[in-house]
Parts: C-alpha cells; sequence; structure tokens
C-alpha cells in the first residue's frame, strides 16, 4: 500500500496526525515535522491534501534514512528509488522541508538531496515547469523523500490578503482552534487580528476545504495515471459542506486589524459563520455574559505588558465557563507561567516553530 508522509509546523505533529485520523481513518506514525502511514489508494492521499488545515505538504514517501552529516545524507540520497516516476525523459525538481536545528541551509540541501537523485536516474533538473515534483523532509538525524502531491505550501492562506503583523501560518492557526478542543457551544478570538484562528475554526466547522478555489493549484491534478478522476474526488469531498453549531467570535480592539479579519473571511467564504466586534478588553465582560464562552484561542499581542495580560486573564476567568478552555499563542516563553500567576489552570504547553521563531503555546483550564 501506498505510504503518505505529511509535514507540518514543528510542534503540532500531533493535531496533524488526528486530523488525518477524523479525515481518512487512518492512524499515523508521528516524527519531528510530519506524520506518516499507509493508505489504500492513492486518492486518499490526494483527498487529504485538498482537505487538510494541518498540513503544509502531502508526500508520497518513497525512500527514508538516518544520517549523520553532509557525506552521509549523500549517501543514502542516493540510494532513493524513484525509477517508478523519474527516466531520463522526465524533468524534475526537489525541494526540501527543513527541521529546526538541521546545520545546512536550503539550498545545500536540494543541491545535495536532488543532485543524487539525478544522477541515479538520469533525469533533467526544471525548477520552473518540472514534471514531477519531488520533496524532503530532512531533520536532524532522518531524511524522508517523496513525490509532492500537493505542488505548493499548503499552510499559505490565499484567504490572508489583509494581513496584519501577528499572523501565523494557517496550519498553527488550525491547531490552536483544535488544541481548545471544541465544535459547537462558543468560541472567542478577541484578538482575532487578520482572522486566522476564527477562519480555520469556520472552515473546519462547515467543511468547506481551505483551498476550496484554488483546486487547480494542486500538483496531483497533473499526475494522470493515479487511478481517480481530480474533479470527481473534489465534487464528493465539498459535499461534506454542513450547518455549524459552533458560535465563532472574532473580537479585536484595532479597528483596522478587524477590518482585515472580515475582509479574509468573505474571501474566505466565511464570513456569515463569523460575529464580528470592535472590543477593548475592558468591555469584554459587558459584551457577554458571564460564562457563556466554552474557548478561547487566540495570538497575544506582541506587546502585551503584565497589566494588559492580568486583565485579559481577569476577563478570561469571567466569561469563559468553568472547565472551559483558553488556547493562548505567544512570542513570550514566560507567558504561561504569568496566566497561572493570574488565576488560570495550565494544561499543557508547547513550542511550535514558524520557520526559526519558536512560539509558546499554553492550554489551560478556568
Amino acid at each position: 500500500m501506498p505510504k503518505v508522509l505529511g509535514i507540518t509546523h514543528q510542534g503540532i505533529e500531533d493535531v496533524a496526525a488526528q486530523e488525518a485520523a477524523d479525515i481518512l481513518g487512518v492512524v499515523p506514525a508521528v516524527v519531528t515535522c510530519g506524520i506518516i502511514f499507509e493508505v489504500d489508494s492513492f486518492e486518499k492521499a490526494c483527498l487529504l491534501a485538498y482537505r487538510s488545515q494541518c498540513l503544509r505538504r502531502v508526500v508520497l514517501l518513497l525512500g527514508e534514512s538516518a544520517y549523520s552529516d553532509e557525506a552521509s545524507l549523500k549517501a543514502v540520497s542516493a540510494g532513493f528509488n524513484f525509477s517508478s516516476w523519474l527516466s531520463p525523459e522526465t524533468t524534475f525538481s526537489l525541494r526540501c522541508t527543513r527541521g529546526n536545528g538541521v546545520g545546512m541551509s536550503h539550498t545545500e540541501l536540494e543541491r545535495t538531496v536532488g543532485g543524487e537523485i539525478k544522477v541515479r536516474h538520469g533525469s533533467l533538473v526544471d525548477l520552473k515547469a518540472p514534471k514531477v515534483h519531488c520533496h524532503a523532509l530532512v531533520t536532524p538525524g532522518k531524511i524522508y523523500a517523496g513525490i509532492d502531491l500537493t505542488g505548493f505550501d499548503l499552510s499559505k492562506r490565499e484567504h490572508n490578503i489583509f494581513g496584519v503583523q501577528k499572523s501565523v501560518k494557517g496550519d498553527i492557526a488550525f491547531a490552536l482552534f483544535r488544541l481548545a478542543g471544541i465544535t459547537q457551544g462558543m468560541l472567542l478570538d478577541p484578538f482575532s487580528g487578520s482572522g486566522g484562528v476564527t477562519i480555520e475554526a469556520a472552515l473546519f466547522v462547515t467543511g468547506r476545504a481551505p483551498h476550496y478555489f484554488s483546486k487547480d493549484k494542486f500538483q496531483f491534478t497533473q499526475y494522470h495515471d493515479l487511478g481517480f478522476q481530480a474533479d470527481a474526488m473534489f465534487k464528493l469531498a465539498d459535499k461534506i459542506l454542513r450547518e455549524s453549531a459552533l458560535t465563532i467570535k472574532a473580537f479585536d480592539p484595532n479597528l483596522h486589524y478587524l477590518n482585515a479579519s472580515r475582509k479574509n473571511s468573505k474571501v474566505a467564504g466565511v464570513e456569515k459563520t463569523i460575529d464580528f466586534s470592535r472590543t477593548d478588553l475592558d468591555w469584554l465582560d459587558l459584551k457577554l455574559e458571564d460564562g457563556s464562552v466554552d474557548a478561547v484561542a487566540t495570538i497575544m499581542p506582541s506587546r502585551m505588558t503584565g497589566g494588559t495580560l492580568k486583565q485579559a486573564c481577569q476577563a478570561f476567568l469571567k466569561v469563559v465557563k468553568k472547565g472551559g478552555s483558553v488556547v493562548l499563542l505567544s512570542h513570550d516563553p514566560a507567558m504561561p507561567d504569568a496566566v497561572v500567576s493570574h488565576g488560570l489552570t495550565l494544561v499543557s504547553k508547547r513550542t511550535v516553530m514558524q520557520g526559526q521563531s519558536g512560539l509558546t503555546v499554553g492550554v489551560f483550564r478556568n
């Protein structure tokens, strides 16, 4: 059976594994920056690529190996067998996703791994319009390589046109929502920014694929020997649209940010699923009834002072129901301890990598 590698940002692999289980009914193995599982058809791998909100790439896994340095990486890459996809008449490109702690640059990795694949199969490199897109995930001591079914970074959202400084990639925003652990009741993002968390929540509960309007971008639509019709798969996947049982509230004290959130949600096709309001922390308990919120999931402002954090926590303690969850992402690794000191109970914390930046995510209970 085909083996599949799903690549995600380091730190949210468990969320990606749960998503794959929900969509395909598989039980993935979790690896650094990814998940690995088997499927009984190529169509299922492509369905995951289309519907996933938590993956950056979906790759048909053709080779994996341990390595210790650049020389050993070159040696193991020479042993990867792409013969069912590559020949001297085939053009290809190879791109890499690099895990945190890998000393080589993307360019060095692509030259090393791609060069060995080229030598073995005699294929020509074409970085602009290759017939076959190859992809490698390189983490400290481990490399995975195969055929990229996506052709682009799924974590980038085309609806995120009106960005703000504190935006995060779509898969990370989705993870914040999923860590809140709710699909009904009320979700609040009090610092909605460009709308990442609330839009991802709305996409999930309505069943709309995040790249619904970008079907032609998927590389698997160019592979005509996978045993299924892409148009039919898209049509079937899009039939899962449903009514939402979740009330989603996007608040922000900054009117510019709130307008960006509203505009992005309109582009994504979920504007009617989200309630928008310009609301300061001072007015949060006036806008919402005590204990009416089931979960908060938000990206904390980068310049939040200790006093403002205390104010936010006090507001959360009032509007979030007892036992409700509060999921906070911050650039400050000390954030979880500070939040605990203001009365919320820490359930878990993790570091999520976006590029070379480590983001701290805390999950709390009221």
